[in-house]
């Protein structure tokens, strides 16, 4: 079988630019890719119920900045070591319902954990809406039920979804200076956390990291308390190292 790889430009494949934590960002890359109308992603201000109550519903899925600290480090490998065998089967929780997009962060990307988050999150809380011609839409399309490593190198491949995420990582719509390609690893990472179906209809928080073997199950929740659920395992991973400041949390709200 031939190498998608081959058939590209050098310019179409990593390291990619990275995304800042970012919404006015991250609706711009989203517009570039075909992110339906009515969707847009929102910061999150804090975890008490008023502060919840202040974003938009319904909460289709949250991005995640997390320092990478030593604690998280430690925290993140005993996670993945736990992970079970094989993978649980996961459906979106659209309707129709499909299979959850997953994919690997080859190494080739460079920094760029936001960008797979972003399409972690679009892909699959949009399913059912994503425009079959948009850019992300016709890739979930395609990719939909392969394995993560061959999804990862897909969208390596991709050239549209690249030149504008990186588009957009270099515009005036960044706060900060965008690093260059071939900058060091940042210190720093991105998740999605995303609603998913199991085979028996139960709904479940999935936490979506491109560094690990599959999704990460962190148990049951409604269409109604997601983004609650979602608060309680990231105030868990922030206990790890509480004397960090650089989290951020950013939902994807809205419906077609």
């Amino acid at each position: 079988m031939s190498d998608p790889l081959r058939h590209v430009s050098s310019a179409s494949v990593g390291p990619w630019l990275p995304l800042e934590s970012n919404p006015a960002l991250l609706n711009e890359v989203g517009l570039r890719w075909g992110l339906p109308a009515g969707y847009s992603f929102e910061e999150i201000l804090g975890f008490s119920p008023d502060l919840l109550s202040m974003v938009q519903q319904p909460v289709q899925a949250a991005v995640f900045l997390f320092p990478c600290t030593d604690a998280m480090y430690k925290y993140r490998a005993s996670e993945h070591s736990r992970l079970p065998t094989p993978c649980p089967s996961y459906t979106t929780a659209s309707s129709p319902p499909s299979p959850i997009l997953f994919l690997h962060q080859h190494s080739e990307f460079g920094n760029a954990c936001g960008t797979i988050a972003a399409v972690h999150a679009i892909s699959n809380a949009c399913s059912s809406s994503l425009p079959s011609s948009s850019p992300v839409g016709s890739f979930a399309t395609t990719q939909r039920g392969k394995a993560s490593a061959d999804v990862g190198r897909a969208l390596l491949a991709n050239a549209s979804l690249k030149s504008a995420s990186d588009s957009v990582a270099s515009s005036d719509v960044a706060q900060t200076s965008c690093p260059g390609r071939d900058a060091a690893p940042l210190d720093h990472h991105f998740v999605a956390f995303v609603k998913g179906l199991t085979p028996g209809g139960g709904m479940r928080v999935l936490e979506l990291d491109g560094t690990k073997k599959q999704p990460v199950d962190h148990g049951a929740c409604t269409p109604s308390d997601f983004l609650s659920r979602v608060g309680e395992v990231v105030q868990r991973i922030m206990a790890l190292d509480p004397d960090q400041i650089e989290y951020a949390l950013i939902a994807l709200t809205g419906s077609s």
